[in-house]
């Protein structure tokens, strides 16, 4: 009897360690699936980083190119519609193995809102639903309680009271140029521009003409809707000298065109995203490319 009781305390002690070598088993096993899913992701987006550094510098060799072979820059030129489509990225076996799309836009086509007067501030706001008087009054206060440091990015323009988000992004979160669906929040698959995407902080705020849209000619200091639109009809211009040539404006206008004009930017912002399996990265950068410098460089 004593034997049979000591078997069972024996055959009872077995089950317990084997039930609890199994569920230690399950748990490293469970935690090791974990660790692997995690290295892999970290994988992915480390890979994915590269993939985007990489077309980063390919852009940088396109605009260095396009700057020693052009005297002005314009939409109308290769390297702001070459990469409109996705490009491909391509495994051992030729194999595709993820897309990219790359979105370059000109920087000195924006309005400044470093040097913008109140004036050209009251103009551009007046073009979005806000009190556009209040918003160029702040915006000036804010530059002068900074004294020189200014405005660092476009972003901090959010710290300025009446800056509301849904106005100063608009549809474009993601800042490549393209309505994704879940961006188009109204349903009406066209993308309303936000404030952000006609101001910059780089330059010396001169805009180039050649590529600034109607709502940033419009605003700048001896413009109007009609120089505005003049410009727009007439340009690419290929030098100020051409500037001068084509516009019919008087000797006041022109010279006031003349203190902001510009036909050649240094400063461009490229935005790149890519998908590979089921991961997604982006990263956005401001070219100098009178240095070749990356001024501002955010990767997500």
């Amino acid at each position: 009897m004593a034997t049979r009781k000591k078997k069972g305390s024996i055959l009872i002690v077995t089950l317990f360690i084997l039930f609890f070598l199994s569920v230690l088993s399950l748990s490293m096993g469970y935690s090791l699936r974990l660790k692997i899913n995690m290295l892999e992701r970290r994988k992915e987006r480390l890979l994915t980083f590269y993939i985007l550094r990489g077309a980063l510098n390919m852009v940088i060799e396109e605009l260095e190119k396009e700057r020693e072979g052009s005297a002005f820059d314009s939409f109308g030129g290769e390297i702001f519609s070459k990469y409109k489509g996705p490009l491909y990225f391509y495994g051992p076996q030729g194999d595709i193995k993820g897309s990219y799309r790359v979105y370059v836009t000109d920087e000195e086509a924006r309005l400044n809102i470093n040097t913008a007067s109140k004036e050209s501030l009251l103009k551009f706001l007046g073009n979005f639903d806000v009190d556009n008087k209040r918003l160029s009054e702040a915006i000036c206060s804010y530059r002068e309680s900074k004294k020189d440091r200014l405005f660092y990015t476009p972003y901090e323009l959010l710290r300025v009271e009446g800056i509301r988000k849904e106005i100063f992004y608009g549809d474009d979160l993601n800042e490549d140029g393209i309505l994704q669906e879940w961006e188009d929040t109204n349903k009406d698959q066209k993308l309303d521009r936000g404030i952000k995407d006609f101001i910059t902080v780089y330059g010396d705020g001169k805009v180039n003409v050649n590529s600034a849209s109607l709502e940033v000619l419009e605003s700048m200091r001896g413009s109007s809707l009609k120089i505005a639109k003049e410009i727009i009809d007439k340009r690419p211009f290929k030098s100020m000298e051409e500037l001068k040539d084509k516009l019919s404006l008087s000797e006041e206008e022109l010279n006031n065109i003349l203190r902001w004009a510009k036909v050649k930017s240094d400063y461009f912002k490229v935005v790149i995203t890519t998908r590979r399996n089921k991961t997604f990265r982006e990263i956005v950068a401001i070219l100098d490319i009178s240095s070749f410098e990356i001024v501002y460089f955010r990767s997500l």
